[in-house]
């Protein structure tokens, strides 16, 4: 449903035997609210796929990915529950790598992991928590504070596995951004009350980078060690 384009929206209504009235139309948005998956539809398949031995679960959380951009771009705000850069849809897709040998996953978890480090450290994102827990149970109202996302996983999955590519050039500096971001993140949560996120920096992130850093045939790395 797009508000800018009528002439398709009748189209669709016609399509479900409705009247191209404005009751038909209402009845079309309603129609589309309910039975349209929302962001969280999209991350619960991609965290079963995360688990799944199966030999093209990768391939299929890319697909899974590439169709909730484009039910993103098309539908937030219009329809609720739908966000473009999902923090759930990125934290279960980054999960989900298993080894940065390959250069499509390494890439992939080096772009997945900026989209969630911007959504969770912008401070045009602070009401995400709320509207979720708003959508979810609206009939059960609660002043409690939504629980935080705890993105630690998503971050220390991308320095064990560039950790696992010791002596390849750029894995170091590639690890110590990972970490620089932590810290970012952990600053947000410090300064800004609404922030939606939490994160645990462990003393085993530093010692996978001290290992990178260690094996490294640079002279700068072993300085920045």
């Amino acid at each position: 449903y797009n508000v800018d384009h009528p002439k398709w929206t009748q189209d669709r209504v016609n399509d479900f035997g409705m009247e191209c009235d404005n009751n038909g139309v209402k009845k079309w948005i309603s129609w589309t609210k309910e039975n349209v998956p929302n962001s969280k539809a999209f991350a619960l398949a991609i965290k079963c796929y995360a688990g799944s031995t199966h030999n093209e679960s990768f391939e299929r959380i890319l697909l899974l990915n590439h169709v909730h951009n484009e039910f993103s771009q098309s539908c937030h705000p219009l329809i609720p529950g739908i966000y473009n850069d999902d923090p759930y849809v990125l934290f279960h897709s980054i999960k989900s790598l298993r080894n940065f040998q390959v250069e499509d996953e390494r890439k992939k978890g080096g772009e997945w992991l900026r989209k969630l480090h911007r959504f969770v450290t912008g401070g045009e994102n602070a009401g995400y928590l709320q509207e979720e827990a708003n959508e979810s149970d609206t009939a059960h109202a609660s002043t409690a504070e939504p629980n935080k996302i705890d993105v630690t996983a998503a971050y220390t999955t991308n320095i064990r596995l560039l950790a696992r590519l010791r002596g390849v050039k750029g894995a170091a500096t590639d690890a110590r951004k990972v970490l620089e971001r932590m810290h970012g993140v952990y600053d947000v949560i410090e300064k800004e009350e609404g922030s939606i996120a939490s994160i645990d920096i462990r003393e085993n992130a530093y010692n996978l980078l001290l290992g990178l850093y260690r094996d490294s045939k640079s002279v700068e790395d072993v300085r920045r060690a």
